[in-house]
C-alpha cells in the first residue's frame, strides 16, 4: 500500500504487484522442469547477493567430504544414471496417473 497526498489530504492507494504468494500459485502451474530451472535460477539469485550463510556453506563442505569417504570406503551402495533413471520415469508415471 502506498500513502500519497493530494489537496484534500491523505489517500491511500493500492499497487497493482503480484505478491510471493501470487507468483508461488503460478510457479507451480509450471511443469516440473520449468519450475527445477526456476528454483535453481532462484537460489543462484541469493548467492549473488550476499545471502549465503557461511555457515552452511561449511555444513555443505563437511558433508560432501564424509559423502565421499564413504563412498570411496565403499560403505555406500551406488546406482548407474539408467537406474536412477528409470526410478524416475517409473515414479513419474505412477504419479501420473
Amino acid at each position: 500500500m502506498i500513502f500519497a497526498r493530494a489537496e484534500s489530504g491523505w489517500r491511500r492507494y493500492y499497487r497493482s504487484m503480484a505478491t510471493h504468494v501470487d507468483v508461488l500459485r503460478q510457479a507451480l502451474g509450471l511443469c516440473a522442469e520449468d519450475r527445477a530451472s526456476l528454483a535453481a535460477e532462484l537460489l543462484d539469485s541469493l548467492g549473488d547477493h550476499g545471502f549465503e550463510d557461511p555457515d552452511v556453506a561449511e555444513a555443505w563442505k563437511a558433508e560432501l567430504s564424509r559423502r565421499y569417504a564413504d563412498y570411496k570406503a565403499g560403505r555406500v551402495e551406488t546406482s548407474t544414471w539408467d537406474e536412477v533413471n528409470a526410478l524416475l520415469v517409473e515414479a513419474e508415471s505412477q504419479h501420473a496417473g
